[in-house]
């Protein structure tokens, strides 16, 4: 147990491994879930809930991560970041959070857009969450929502894009070339672990036009998202007059 100025009962540890595999236990089994935080000494005025929620995620490991939302919280690192000040207001109350499976997901890439969803949902309907990210922290425009959606896809890593059944292009726009990325090799190997992201480092100009090449990132659903390594062109701005010559 954690280091701290906590008076801890000697039953907390079961308490909090039977928050974890009620969970668990609500997932049902799936690869992926994305889930609430519930506050139970606050009541939901809405009635849609046992509590009131104030944090969402997504995980593929139910038990673990709630274990680990109690006990970051216990351990008082960054306790002032919201979601673990909740959580430790609870425990000093001798309180533990409720964890309810919002949506089950079959991919990685379903669950990140699920829990933006569910985030913007609950704000929608009032509720305040936890959240640090603006997408799930504050209700965002309709353009900020579909920018979110394409860019959480270079969150995943080879791996969970290969079982998402995503794939990757690199292509050159002036068509001297286009590239599909084996994404089937790649999930294999020990780059298995790499995020999307990483795609970005390893492109240079075409060696015929020298443009710069365009990664498409397409889903089993047809959406696409694409990226272009921006300009660095110098900016010219105009010189300005001193007051002093005439």
């Amino acid at each position: 147990m954690c280091n701290n100025s906590l008076e801890i009962g000697h039953d907390f540890e079961d308490r909090m491994n039977e928050v974890a595999v009620r969970f668990a236990q609500a997932a049902d089994g799936a690869p992926y879930v994305v889930y609430a935080i519930l506050d139970p000494t606050k009541t939901d005025p809405k009635k849609r809930y046992q509590a009131l929620p104030f944090y969402v995620g997504e995980t593929k490991n139910p038990h673990g991560r709630a274990i680990d939302h109690i006990r970051r919280a216990l351990a008082q690192k960054d306790k002032y970041q919201s979601a673990k000040s909740e959580i430790y207001r609870l425990i000093l109350a001798n309180q533990l959070p409720r964890f309810i499976v919002l949506e089950r997901c079959s991919t990685r890439a379903q669950s990140l857009e699920a829990e933006l969803r569910w985030s913007q949902q609950l704000l929608k309907w009032n509720y305040s969450l936890s959240n640090c990210l603006p997408g799930q922290s504050r209700i965002i425009s309709k353009l900020h929502y579909q920018r979110l959606i394409a860019n959480r896809l270079w969150k995943l890593t080879m791996a969970e894009a290969h079982a998402a059944g995503i794939t990757i292009t690199e292509l050159c726009p002036s068509g001297c070339y286009r590239k599909v990325v084996e994404l089937s090799a790649c999930a294999a190997s020990e780059s298995s672990g790499r995020k999307l992201a990483s795609l970005k480092e390893t492109i240079a100009a075409c060696s015929g036009c020298q443009s710069e090449p365009t990664i498409v990132i397409a889903e089993q659903n047809g959406s696409q998202t694409s990226w272009k390594r921006p300009s660095h062109s110098t900016i010219h701005l105009p010189r300005l007059r001193s007051p002093h010559r005439r």
